[in-house]
């Protein structure tokens, strides 16, 4: 057997050593720096964080931003409102900032219920949104002022205090939730759908009620002597099919889906609910100033005619609840003053935790609209 070292691979040379170690140590080097993922970007083109400058040009968008909204469909009011602001923006900015319409809370086959969605709003997950003032209330207790039951006696006073000092306090007022507050649509008073007859208040006495996730309206619940129950309002046929509530608060657009489960309606027009356009604060502010204008600029015609809408589709949706053969009880004026006065303590708790400003921009509304 040989000992020799015939059999070994030539040894190489120290001048050509070195060349080689430095390329092996390069290529090291940049497999390295590609393992590591540059970072997760929202479904928002720019993350809060990494969203380009006032001054600088936006970075091309690869999709159209959602502006998601909860209860929304394309054919109703606020999905009217939806497609018209991005059809706005996309011209005003001649297509430098895409916006696309997103119905029913669905934005990837995934469905948000609202409180959810404000969540993701928040967290820049989701640029924009457009949800109910009620669960908001959960991120800002001052929006709970529209809970309050008859605060607002007729459309018109509603639409000064939205257009004025007050919707301007509880839009600025969303910057401290990291959210960015751009406007009101309208939803509509509210009214009660039953599965039994309930022509007054006595009748809604030990009964379950199906109300809003927040606290006033389970205290609402509690005063009328009821046993609430706080839940998104896409559960309540489902919940009212199984036997679950008695009635439900429900928008009119709402009640003339449920005809089956809920045949009876009380109009009581006990609170008026509202829709908030919401976009994530950080994401916002970084846009060019020309884009955040031609939103800003947008809205005001949007909100007035989304407005008028709604009230068109709220009395479309109480004459296709007649034509389903639900039977609807006006409440009569002593009686809807009972009920106003059953849920004083709601205001006093209210002006307890919030203070009176707002309530006072409320009253100052109204007493502008007195002959």
């Amino acid at each position: 057997m040989s000992t020799g070292h015939e059999g070994s691979p030539e040894r190489p040379s120290s001048h050509r050593l070195w060349p080689a170690l430095l390329v092996s140590c390069l290529l090291v080097t940049s497999g390295i720096w590609l393992l590591f993922p540059v970072g997760k970007t929202p479904l928002a083109t720019e993350s809060p964080s990494s969203a380009p400058t006032q001054s600088a040009a936006p970075a091309p968008q690869t999709a159209p931003l959602p502006l998601v909204a909860c209860g929304g469909g394309n054919d109703s009011s606020v999905g009217w409102a939806g497609r018209t602001l991005c059809n706005s923006v996309d011209r005003a900015t001649h297509g430098r900032l895409k916006l696309t319409y997103a119905p029913h809370g669905t934005l990837q086959g995934q469905q948000y219920d609202e409180l959810s969605l404000i969540h993701e709003v928040q967290s820049g997950h989701v640029a924009m949104a457009i949800v109910s003032g009620a669960p908001l209330s959960n991120v800002d207790p001052d929006y709970e002022i529209f809970d309050l039951p008859f605060l607002f006696k007729v459309d018109a006073d509603m639409d000064r205090a939205l257009d004025g000092p007050l919707g301007n306090k509880l839009l600025s007022g969303l910057e401290s939730c990291d959210l960015k507050g751009l406007g009101f649509l309208d939803l509509g008073y509210r009214i009660f759908a039953t599965s039994t007859p309930m022509p007054t208040l006595a009748d809604f006495k030990n009964k379950r009620l199906r109300v809003m996730q927040t606290a006033a309206g389970i205290s609402m619940a509690h005063l009328m002597g009821c046993e609430p129950v706080p839940a998104p309002a896409g559960r309540s046929v489902r919940m009212s099919k199984n036997g679950y509530i008695d009635a439900a608060d429900r928008t009119f657009a709402g009640a003339s889906r449920s005809y089956e489960t809920s045949p009876y309606i009380t109009e009581t027009h006990h609170t008026h609910s509202v829709k908030v356009l919401l976009a994530n604060r950080r994401w916002f502010s970084k846009l060019p100033e020309d884009c955040q204008s031609a939103m800003i600029a947008a809205l005001p015609d949007i909100e007035k005619e989304q407005r008028e809408r709604q009230r068109a589709e709220n009395d479309r949706a109480r004459q296709q609840c007649v034509a389903h053969g639900v039977k609807i009880f006006v409440l009569p004026p002593e009686e809807r003053e009972r009920f106003h006065q059953l849920c004083q303590p709601i205001y006093g708790e209210f002006e307890r935790l919030r203070g009176p400003s707002l309530l006072e921009e409320v009253h100052r509304a109204q007493a502008s609209s007195a002959p």
